[in-house]
């Protein structure tokens, strides 16, 4: 789910509709488009991409999330321990970590590319 219009490079309007989030304006947020959003990040010297297919434009939620169930349908696996979470492919590469921050596991690093689609 991701608030600004303009992180999308492929991004087609849909029907809206609205759910329910902690994370949102008042609790509620709406979804009005979905589309690709690429990420990049710096990782030793060296730009780093992540692209994130079927993505969500969620305008009114404080905040990027990252769905878990998608990592998941990817086949990727994610642990949470010690308030440090951790995103790995089947050959145990780590793709991502994130750290917790007052109880969101907001701060995420990409640790090794991985190009391709996560949902």
């Amino acid at each position: 789910m991701f608030v600004l219009k303009d992180t999308f490079s492929v991004y087609r309007n849909i029907t809206p509709c609205s759910g329910d989030s902690t994370k949102a304006v008042d609790g509620g947020f709406d979804i009005i488009g979905e589309g690709t959003v690429t990420k990049h990040y710096i990782i030793d010297g060296k730009e780093k991409k992540l692209s994130y297919t079927q993505a969500i434009h969620t305008p009114t939620l404080n905040a990027n999330l990252i769905s878990v169930s998608a990592f998941d349908r990817a086949g990727l696996t994610v642990t949470f321990s010690g308030s440090c979470g951790v995103v790995q492919k089947k050959d145990g590469t780590i793709v991502l970590t994130a750290r917790c921050e007052k109880g969101m596991s907001l701060s995420m690093k990409l640790m090794t590319a991985y190009l391709g689609h996560l949902v």
